[in-house]
């Protein structure tokens, strides 16, 4: 069993009691059922590039909150984002790829999912960003890049379940939650959303109440080739107690 399947079964089987899982019931699944599912859908079939997206996403104000904070305060704050980011990621049909401290970064491919399209990941970055985790209440924030990964394993790794994956959608995401601001949205690069997830869009008018605001900003994000670092980025703001539309 890989790593990767090892933390998605112990957060899932904690998701579907907390019923974070909106795709399974609240009641506990057996824990047979939950292991061969995972390993089905975490299995390695073989090298590819494969078109995918990359999610990261991660807790806003986390280093600051946890500076005072006990070990078992950390691990309570983080159990419960991380249950419910597995949760998400299941009923949007995304895996679990890897955690960096407060981040999680999730995967969605058509190497995994026969029904992938690239508009995906976006139901589940709205869940991430539209509740609030722990005592703390801390927010969260995805930063979502597209396009082709290559999934293979290295020379370690053949015989067992692991595998690796790398490619720009990790490199530009990874950037992209670098230079962003740590506030509860959604960001996207422009030239990527446009013709992926603008088909997606619910349009609100006059007098309507709204939750989700899109606009358009010129960021900088170093280190992707951008003319001085400045590019376009979508940016998706979750307003919790909701905006009416002029």
């Amino acid at each position: 069993m890989s790593r990767r399947q090892r933390f998605h079964d112990f957060y899932a089987r904690k998701s579907n009691v907390t019923g974070y899982d909106v795709s399974h019931p609240p009641a506990t699944s057996a824990r047979g059922l939950l292991t061969e599912a995972a390993a089905s859908k975490y299995e390695y079939r073989g090298d590819k590039i494969a078109d995918a997206v990359v999610v990261r996403a991660d807790l806003n104000g986390y280093s600051k909150w946890a500076a005072d904070k006990s070990i078992a305060e950390r691990v309570a704050l983080l159990s419960e984002f991380f249950t419910a980011v597995v949760g998400d990621l299941d009923s949007s049909g995304g895996i679990y790829f890897r955690d960096e401290g407060d981040c999680v970064v999730g995967l969605f491919s058509n190497y995994f999912d026969t029904n992938f399209s690239y508009a995906q990941a976006e139901p589940f970055c709205r869940k991430v960003v539209g509740r609030t985790y722990g005592v703390a209440k801390l927010t969260a924030k995805c930063c979502v890049a597209m396009g082709k990964i290559a999934i293979y394993q290295k020379a370690h790794e053949i015989g067992t379940d692991d595998w690796s994956a790398e490619g720009q959608p990790f490199v530009h995401a990874a950037r992209l939650e670098q230079s962003v601001p740590s506030k509860p949205a959604i960001y996207y690069f422009e030239n990527e959303f446009q013709p992926t997830v603008l088909s997606t869009i619910n349009f609100v008018g006059s007098g309507s109440k709204y939750n989700w605001l899109h606009e358009t900003e010129n960021m900088q994000v170093p280190g992707l080739g951008f003319d001085g670092g400045w590019t376009k980025i979508r940016v998706i703001d979750h307003f919790p107690e909701g905006r009416t539309m002029p």
